[in-house]
């Protein structure tokens, strides 16, 4: 049974994985449209897809802090153990939780300013490194 959770959670990783690699290449199409188009609906186009993409790229990020800890993901970490009897993984939860929100509330800020044009659209590794960090 632990082998079969194992290739589970692989196959679910490698498609999670897929869709990003979809959405990073539409984002990176839109990029190059708007280079060379220099229309609104280019940049609308490019706008959509990066959001898209890093609101994907956000998820997978977080998933990814949570399996740290053994949680399938940060649904799943704050849906099946907030109101826990074990006050450690309510504990962890309740954090995850208060994280979460914090972390949305940063990536859609930043987005916001992209689109205002008062900056970049961030890397992946920046994205990450402006992103409030899980205090376990």
């Amino acid at each position: 049974m632990e082998k079969l959770n194992y290739r589970l959670e692989k196959y679910l990783e490698y498609e999670r994985s897929k869709d990003i690699e979809t959405l990073r290449m539409a984002y990176e199409k839109a990029k190059t449209a708007l280079i060379t188009e220099q229309t609104e609906s280019a940049q609308k186009e490019l706008f959509d897809a990066a959001e898209k993409y890093f609101t994907a790229f956000v998820q997978n990020y977080m998933d990814s802090v949570v399996r740290e800890r053994n949680y399938d993901s940060v649904h799943t970490c704050v849906g099946t153990y907030l109101d826990s009897p074990v006050k450690r993984f309510a504990g962890e939860a309740a954090l995850v939780k208060d994280w979460v929100s914090y972390v949305w509330e940063k990536c859609y800020a930043i987005m916001d300013d992209v689109k205002a044009g008062t900056r970049d659209f961030p890397t992946e590794e920046s994205l990450i490194e402006e992103l409030p960090k899980l205090d376990w």
